[in-house]
C-alpha cells in the first residue's frame, strides 16, 4: 500500500534558488561608518571575523548570546570562514542569514567548517559543523533498529539557514563518516547553502523535519542519511566517489512509532558527477540512488535528472548480512530523466509512481496553521516572516513520538509515541523562556553500517554540549541523569585549591601542569567556535579542584570530583589558579616504583578507557598505524589546551603520514568529552584515572604528570621517540618533525 506523504511546507515565493527577497537588502552589508544591519529585523546580531563594527568574531559566540530568549531571533553572519562547530540547542525561531555579496551567484561568501572524521569508539555526532539539537543526547546517531534512545526533548522550532556553506574538511576523501551536519529533534530549513563531505555528509536525525531549497550536496558514500524527514527541493546532489548509494535512511521500527515512517524526499533535482570527482572515484553507472540503512527505509525521487554516474538499476540493496531489498522498504520514482535513467532496468521492488500516485508526496501551500484530513499537523507561525515563507520546515505526519515546542506553563515533558496524529501547540513568540536541562546520560553507540559505515561500539559516556539557555546562567548547573526534563540546579561553588603555602613548588617538575578537575555535575559546556589557523590562543581554566587532597600512592575510586565552571576565561596567574597548580604539583607522598619504557620498548597491552567510556586495548593501536600519545596533566587547563589545540590543528599532517593520535591524561571520561566537545579535538581522548599508563610511559608518578609525548612505531609497537617534560605549544611541532623523519627512513 502506497504510504502516503503530505509535508506541511509553504514553499516561499519569493525565494528563488535560495535568495530571499525578504531578507537580501539585510544580506547585502554596506561599508563603514554605516550599521552593518541596515534592513535587517530589529535586534540582528552580527559576526564578522575582521570587521571592527561586528558583535561577535564567531557564529558560536553569536548563536551562545542569544540563549534560549523567547521570540525570534537573527544572525547576520559576514563574509569569511568559520571553523569549528556551531551547535543551536535554542528551542524558538532563529535564522542565520549569510552576507551576499552578488545575488546572482551560487557561490556563498561565508563558509562554516569542521575537520573532524569519526575514531573507533565515537558517536558520528562528534564531527559536524553544524548541529541543530536541544541536547547532546538528542544529536547523538546511535545503532540498531531504533538509534540512540528516545529524547524527551524537542529543540529549535523554526531554524533557518541562508546563503552558507557547511562543510567537513576532514579528508579530500573518503576517510568514514564525517558529517556537514546533524539535525535532530528539531525543524529546520536552508535556503541557497551548500554541504560537502565525502561519507555521511547531511543526517536528518530521529523527530528532525528538513526542508532544503537551492544549493548543491556533495559527497560520496550514504551521503543523505538519517531517521527524520528530509525534502530537497531544487537541489543539485554531485557524486564525488561512488560508495553505498546517495541516500541511506531508516524507518521507524513498529514497535517505537506504530503505522508512522520516517522518509527521505528529493524533487526537481539533478544528480550529477562533481566536478570535483576524478577520473577513478566516478565512473559511469557505479553509484546507486540509495540503499537501506533498515528494512522500513522510505526514498523518493520526483522529477529528477541522472546523469551516466547513476547505476541503471536505481536503488540497490544494503549487502552483506542484508542481500534483498524487502518489500517493507519503499523505494519509489516518479518521472525521473537523463542517461541514469531507464525504467526497464530499475530494481524490481522499486515503485514507478504513476501521476496519481506522486501527487500524493507534496509540498502543499497552506494557511500558518494546518489542520490536514488524515493526519493534523498543527503548525506555528514566525510573526516576523511573510506569508509566502511561513513555516518553512514543518513536522512530517511521519513523524512518530513528536515533543512538543516549550510552553508558557512548564519545560517539555516526555512524550510517549501515540502513532500518526501528532499536534503542537500555536506559538507567537510570546511564551515565556524555557531554561532547558539536560537529560541524563544514556548510552548510544554510533551509527553501524556494514562495509563503508564505521563498526558499531556502545558508547557509555557521551559528551554534551551546553544548551544556549544554561549559558545565560552566570554560574554553571549540575545534572541530574533523568529522563524528565527539568530546569538545572546552580552547583555549588568549588572550594579552593589547597593554600600553596603546603605545596612544595620546588619539587615541580618541568612541564607539569595545574591538575583541576571539572565539575563533574556540568560536563556539558557550550560549543565555543575556535577560528583556524591562530588556534593557540585557548580558553583558559574553566574549573578548579574541591578541596582534592593529595593522595599517594593509590587514589580512592570513589572521590568525587566537583567544581564550578566559568564562562569567562581565568589567566593562568591568578592567585587560585597558582594555589591549585602548587597543590596538584606536590608530589606523592609515597609512590610505587614502576619501570618506564626505553627507546626500542613494545606499547605496553594495557587496557583503559576512551573518552566514550569504551575499553581500549593500549597494545593494538600499533598494528595497522604509527602511534603518537601524547599526555597533559589536567584537561581543560592553558597549557594543555595549547598542547591539545597544537596536536588538533596539524592532525591531518599526522594521519597523512598514517599515524594516529592520541591524548592522555588521568581525567575522567566524563571530563575528557567535555573538553573534546568543547575545543573540537579529533583524536581519541584516553582515561587512565590510576595513571598505570602514564607511569609505564614514565611521564609520572604517584599524584602527578609530566606533559609529554611518546611515538610508537607502526607494526611493531616499538617506541621510537620519548620527550618528556615538553612546552605546551612545542610538543605538537616536535613530534611531527620527529615522524616526518622517522617516516622518510624507513
Amino acid at each position: 500500500m502506497l504510504r502516503e506523504l503530505v509535508l506541511g511546507v509553504v514553499l516561499a515565493l519569493d525565494v528563488v534558488e535560495g535568495f530571499s527577497s525578504k531578507y537580501l537588502r539585510c544580506q547585502t552589508i554596506g561599508p563603514s561608518p554605516g550599521s552593518p544591519t541596515d534592513g535587517c529585523p530589529k535586534g540582528t546580531v552580527y559576526v564578522s571575523p575582521t570587521d571592527s563594527r561586528a558583535q561577535y568574531q564567531s557564529v558560536q559566540e553569536a548563536v551562545i548570546a542569544i540563549g534560549n530568549k523567547p521570540g525570534n531571533a537573527h544572525i547576520l553572519v559576514g563574509r569569511g570562514r568559520y571553523f569549528g562547530l556551531v551547535n543551536v540547542t535554542r528551542q524558538w525561531p532563529l535564522t542565520i542569514l549569510g552576507e551576499v555579496l552578488n545575488s546572482n551567484s551560487t557561490i556563498n561568501a561565508v563558509e562554516v567548517w569542521s575537520n573532524v572524521a569519526v575514531s573507533p569508539g565515537q558517536d558520528n555526532a562528534v564531527t559536524p559543523a553544524l548541529i541543530v539539537a536541544p541536547s547532546w543526547n538528542a544529536s547523538l546517531i546511535g545503532s540498531g533498529p531504533t538509534g540512540a534512545p528516545l529524547q524527551p526533548l524537542f529543540g529549535s522550532q523554526d531554524f533557518k539557514a541562508y546563503n552558507m556553506d557547511f562543510n567537513n574538511l576532514a579528508a579530500n576523501q573518503s576517510v568514514g563518516p564525517a558529517l556537514a551536519t546533524d539535525i535532530s529533534y528539531a525543524n529546520a530549513s536552508f535556503y541557497g547553502c551548500n554541504f560537502a563531505s565525502w561519507q555521511d555528509t547531511w543526517y536528518t536525525g530521529r523527530n528532525g523535519s528538513t526542508y532544503v531549497v537551492g544549493g548543491t550536496i556533495k559527497g560520496q558514500t550514504d551521503y543523505l542519511f538519517g531517521f527524520g524527514t528530509a525534502w530537497f527541493e531544487k537541489v543539485t546532489l554531485a557524486n564525488r566517489a561512488c560508495g553505498g548509494g546517495i541516500t541511506a535512511w531508516k524507518g521507524t521500527n513498529e514497535t517505537d512509532a506504530p503505522g508512522n515512517h520516517y522518509g527521505v524526499y528529493v524533487a526537481n533535482s539533478h544528480i550529477i558527477r562533481s566536478p570535483d570527482a576524478n577520473a577513478t572515484t566516478v565512473t559511469d553507472g557505479k553509484c546507486y540512488l540509495g540503499r537501506p540503512w533498515n528494512d522500513l527505509a522510505t526514498s523518493v525521487y520526483i522529477n529528477t535528472t541522472m546523469d551516466k554516474s547513476i547505476n541503471l538499476q536505481g536503488f540497490t540493496p544494503w549487502g552483506g548480512a542484508r542481500p534483498d531489498v524487502l518489500n517493507t522498504t519503499f523505494y519509489a520514482e516518479y518521472n525521473s530523466s537523463g542517461l541514469g535513467y531507464d525504467v526497464s532496468k530499475r530494481l524490481s521492488a522499486e515503485h514507478i509512481l504513476t501521476p496519481e500516485e506522486a501527487g500524493k508526496f507534496t509540498i502543499e501551500k497552506a494557511p500558518s496553521t494546518f489542520d490536514l484530513t488524515n493526519n493534523s499537523i498543527k503548525m506555528s507561525k514566525d510573526t516576523e516572516m511573510t506569508t509566502e515563507e511561513t513555516a518553512t520546515t514543518r513536522r512530517s505526519s511521519r513523524i512518530a513520538s513528536q515533543a512538543k515546542p516549550p510552553s508558557a506553563a512548564a519545560p517539555p515533558k516526555e512524550r510517549k509515541p501515540r502513532g500518526k496524529k501528532r499536534t503542537t501547540d500555536d506559538s507567537n513568540g510570546e511564551e515565556a523562556a524555557v531554561e532547558v536541562a539536560d537529560d541524563g546520560e544514556t548510552p548510544a553507540s554510533k551509527k553501524a553500517k556494514p562495509a563503508s559505515k564505521a563498526a558499531s561500539k556502545p558508547t557509555s559516556k557521551a559528551a554534551k554540549p551546553a544548551s544556549t539557555a544554561e549559558k545565560e546562567k552566570p554560574a554553571s548547573k549540575a545534572e541530574k541523569p533523568e529522563s524528565k526534563a527539568k530546569p538545572a540546579s546552580k552547583a555549588k561553588p568549588a572550594s579552593k585549591g589547597k593554600p600553596a603555602s603546603k605545596a612544595k613548588p620546588a619539587s615541580k617538575a618541568k612541564g607539569e601542569e595545574s591538575e583541576e578537575t571539572n565539575a563533574e555535575g556540568d560536563d556539558k559546556p557550550a560549543e565555543t567556535e575556535t577560528k583556524a589557523p591562530d588556534a593557540s590562543t585557548e580558553t583558559a581554566a574553566q574549573s578548579t579542584e574541591a578541596g582534592k587532597e593529595t593522595e599517594a600512592p593509590k587514589e580512592a575510586e570513589s572521590t568525587k570530583e566537583t567544581g564550578a565552571t566559568k564562562d569567562e576565561e581565568v589567566p593562568k596567574e591568578t592567585e587560585a589558579a597558582k594555589a591549585v597548580e602548587a597543590a596538584a604539583e606536590a608530589p606523592a607522598e609515597a609512590s610505587t616504583s614502576t619501570k618506564a619504557l626505553e627507546i626500542g620498548d613494545v606499547l605496553p597491552n594495557v587496557t583503559l578507557s576512551n573518552h566514550s567510556g569504551d575499553n581500549i586495548e593500549i597494545g593494538t593501536l600499533a598494528k595497522e598505524k604509527g602511534v603518537v600519545i601524547f599526555v597533559v596533566p589536567k584537561a581543560n587547563t592553558p597549557g594543555c589546551t595549547t598542547q591539545a589545540c597544537g596536536f588538533r590543528d596539524i592532525y591531518q599532517d599526522f594521519t597523512g603520514l598514517d599515524y594516529a593520535v592520541y591524548c592522555l591524561s588521568h581525567d575522567s571520561p566524563k571530563v575528557q568529552t567535555s573538553w573534546q566537545t568543547k575545543q573540537t579535538l579529533p583524536y581519541p581522548l584516553l582515561s587512565d584515572p590510576k595513571r598505570t599508563l602514564i607511569a609505564l610511559l614514565g611521564a609520572g608518578s604517584g599524584n602527578t604528570t609530566k606533559r609529554s609525548h611518546f611515538v610508537f612505531e607502526k607494526g611493531t609497537g616499538k617506541l621510537v621517540e620519548k620527550q618528556v617534560g615538553v612546552k605546551p605549544a612545542d610538543s605538537p611541532k616536535s613530534a611531527l618533525e620527529f615522524v616526518k623523519k622517522h617516516a622518510a627512513s624507513s
